[in-house]
């Protein structure tokens, strides 16, 4: 059975391929920012919160989603009465790493739920294997939808911009086609420049986040 993903489900799956995982910068914290920043992206999809123009994130129904781990998102964002940029919050959930585990964890068992990712036991630690038809029609899905002439899908759109910003894109596709998804990002951001300037601006964290602590492990 082939379930409907959300945003950070898709990111998920695909970066628990085997030649990502081995990218120093797809590192597990790393890995999880982003797939956090996804469930923000998903909240906002879903009309529980908006994004202001400075990207301030706004709860405007409380409502549940019915999906675990976006209503614990959710119920995070709302306990915080004052309002808070989407920066903030990354920073947030960065160093409050328990906030951004229980997510990540309540996203991971439902994908093992649904059958669409399995766990592997090692010698140091666990990991989640992305199982076919799932990854593979994500991929299909983000090359028919970006690179043939058409709309491009929001869940399509962003997902391309995530993976284009954490670097992990190129990896997915063969060199030949690198030329021609370098042309495509540069149109879709001047098409989509609000979702491109949200990504970006969950990127620059990231890499803010990464930077800090590679110097304070070389201390």
């Amino acid at each position: 059975m082939v379930h409907k993903l959300t945003i950070p489900e898709q990111f998920f799956v695909i970066v628990q391929n085997k030649k990502i995982t081995r990218m120093k910068w797809m590192l597990s914290g790393y890995r999880q920012l982003y797939v956090i920043a996804g469930c923000f992206i998903e909240l906002s999809k879903q009309k529980r919160i908006t994004f202001g123009e400075k990207l301030e994130v706004q709860v405007v129904d409380e409502t549940p989603t019915g999906i675990d781990y976006l209503d614990e998102m959710l119920m995070q964002i709302a306990k915080i009465k004052k309002e808070r940029k989407l920066l903030s919050w990354m920073r947030e959930f960065s160093l409050k790493l328990w906030k951004q585990k229980k997510i990540y964890d309540l996203l991971a068992r439902s994908l093992l739920e649904k059958g669409v990712i399995q766990k592997e036991k090692s010698l140091l630690f666990n990991r989640y294997v992305g199982l076919d038809p799932h990854e593979r029609q994500i991929v299909e899905m983000i090359r028919a939808e970006v690179l043939e002439p058409g709309k491009v899908s929001h869940d399509a759109l962003i997902l391309t911009f995530m993976l284009h910003t954490a670097k992990v894109l190129k990896e997915l596709f063969s060199h030949y086609e690198g030329g021609e998804w370098k042309k495509r990002i540069k149109e879709l951001q001047e098409e989509y420049p609000r979702e491109w300037k949200q990504v970006e601006t969950i990127s620059k964290v990231i890499q803010e986040i990464a930077a800090s602590a590679a110097s304070s492990a070389a201390t």
